[in-house]
């Protein structure tokens, strides 16, 4: 992987020169940030894959803008209000059914409840994290960009 990263000129290695064994260290090209950076401007799917491809994101933007990492957040804020929204729909039908299944019934719909459960309590927590980061970007944002930690 690294090696591809270097033969398309996204990273170069640098001989790191603390390290007695001669250990080589990869830097970020101009050409890699860019490329960095439009794969952070790529919108994300809807699917398996979403969850994964914004911790990739996450991890990548600290050298993008404010503006940029914002964006991010909320694309990231927005989809995890949709799916909070469908998992409460689907409890709530799902509670419904439990009270009239019959015996063979109830169990399995236990199961899918207590699931949803998890759904939800999981993102209203990536919610909180995601208004967290918002916030921290907002006062971040007012001081150049740079922490306040004053």
């Amino acid at each position: 992987m690294l090696n591809k990263l270097a033969a398309a000129g996204d990273i170069t290695f640098v001989t790191d020169t603390t390290d007695a064994r001669g250990k080589k260290v990869a830097h970020l090209t101009t050409t890699g940030r860019a490329h960095l950076h439009d794969m952070l401007m790529t919108p994300v799917a809807t699917d398996a894959k979403r969850e994964s491809l914004y911790r990739f994101k996450f991890k990548g933007m600290a050298t993008e803008p404010v503006a940029v990492q914002s964006q991010i957040l909320n694309e990231y804020k927005e989809a995890l209000l949709t799916d909070l929204q469908i998992y409460q729909q689907v409890y709530l039908h799902l509670k419904e059914k439990l009270a009239t299944a019959s015996m063979d019934r109830r169990a399995s719909l236990d199961w899918s409840i207590r699931t949803l459960e998890l759904q939800i309590a999981e993102s209203e927590t990536k919610i909180k994290w995601s208004n967290r980061q918002l916030q921290d970007l907002r006062l971040t944002g007012a001081h150049g960009g740079k922490p306040n930690y004053d």
